[in-house]
């Protein structure tokens, strides 16, 4: 961890501790808890004073959706999300629409630029998975604004928005930062397009080094939120299963604990695991714990070494232990 990433998380951990201790007086105290940092990292940890747990183990933020799209993707690429890959998700999602409905790509762009941005996104989001209607009075402000005269039906919205990052996941100054003119037949070629993403995504980012920012500051509260996840779950598993944990950390086990993880989360097939191995399904304690957000058989691995049993080659960093989610959106099929 960086000098500027443990400044950005000690920042978040101090707000998250102040608003804990004395709620009624957390405005008051938040701009000491940030000082020295910059506007655009003092307001996105604000954003993010909310997070808490969700649904299936991991973080969640009630009101920023960019933050819930980059959980979901430290927890699902561990070692391969960075601020670079994911401007360019963001990019290639702004193209790709752009490319295919310029007008809802300026409208986005405009949105952007208002102070109810991520509400509108967020309504966008919820019509989409909610039941089709051709109810023209019930469509979400974005769908009103770019297509007044209604000739998107909902199923061509949601085919045109299928998949992630949404416009909800994607921070409002990337959105600005939606290009002007018309893409030409030669920036959409398949061929072409990623060469095209890599354009727009490192000119915007040259024109306004700060639109890093604010990604960089969520992506680091991101980590540090699925490590304190992850050290917690071992923790609890060694005490609760330690036959397991021991056979975990034998040859061969992190293999076996990673099949199990797969096989109870419905990803694999249990029948590849040995006989010993399948019997633990029967824990149904176990099973459901499992399931919960983040699979540990790497940190398992590293925190207990063979032939140590329980003694513990890890600690805990200090700061507030907020174990948090995130919830994937499904697509209605109505």
């Amino acid at each position: 961890m960086n000098e500027t990433t443990a400044a950005r998380v000690a920042a978040w951990h101090r707000l998250v501790a102040a608003k804990a201790v004395a709620p009624d007086r957390f405005a008051a105290a938040a701009d000491s808890q940030l000082a020295g940092l910059d506007d655009a990292t003092r307001e996105t940890l604000l954003e993010l004073v909310d997070a808490e747990p969700g649904a299936d183990g991991g973080p969640v933020s009630r009101t920023d959706g960019t933050f819930n799209y980059i959980a979901a993707a430290v927890a699902e690429q561990t070692g391969v999300t960075g601020t670079e890959w994911l401007h360019r998700a963001f990019f290639h999602r702004l193209l790709e629409i752009w490319a295919r409905n310029p007008d809802f790509s300026r409208t986005l762009r405009t949105a952007a630029r208002t102070a109810g941005y991520r509400e509108a996104a967020a309504e966008f989001d919820r019509w989409l998975d909610g039941p089709m209607t051709s109810d023209p009075d019930r469509r979400p402000l974005l769908a009103r604004q770019s297509n007044p005269a209604d000739a998107i039906t909902h199923d061509a919205w949601c085919d045109l928005l299928a998949g992630v990052p949404r416009p909800s996941h994607i921070p409002p100054p990337t959105a600005r930062a939606l290009p002007r003119e018309r893409l030409t037949a030669a920036d959409v070629d398949h061929t072409a397009f990623s060469q095209t993403v890599e354009a727009w995504a490192g000119g915007a980012l040259r024109a306004d080094p700060g639109l890093d920012l604010p990604v960089a500051a969520r992506l680091d509260v991101a980590r540090d939120l699925w490590q304190r996840r992850r050290f917690a779950k071992v923790q609890m598993l060694e005490f609760g299963w330690p036959e397991l944990t021991a056979r975990a950390t034998t040859a061969g086990g992190p293999k076996w604990l990673r099949l199990l993880e797969s096989a109870v989360c419905g990803t694999a097939d249990e029948a590849e695991l040995p006989e010993a191995w399948r019997t633990l399904q029967a824990d149904q304690r176990l099973v459901e714990f499992v399931r919960i957000r983040p699979a540990v058989q790497r940190d398992l691995r590293r925190r207990l070494r063979p032939g140590l049993g329980n003694r513990r080659c890890a600690v805990l960093p200090t700061g507030p232990e907020r174990p948090v989610a995130v919830v994937h959106r499904r697509r209605s099929s109505q």
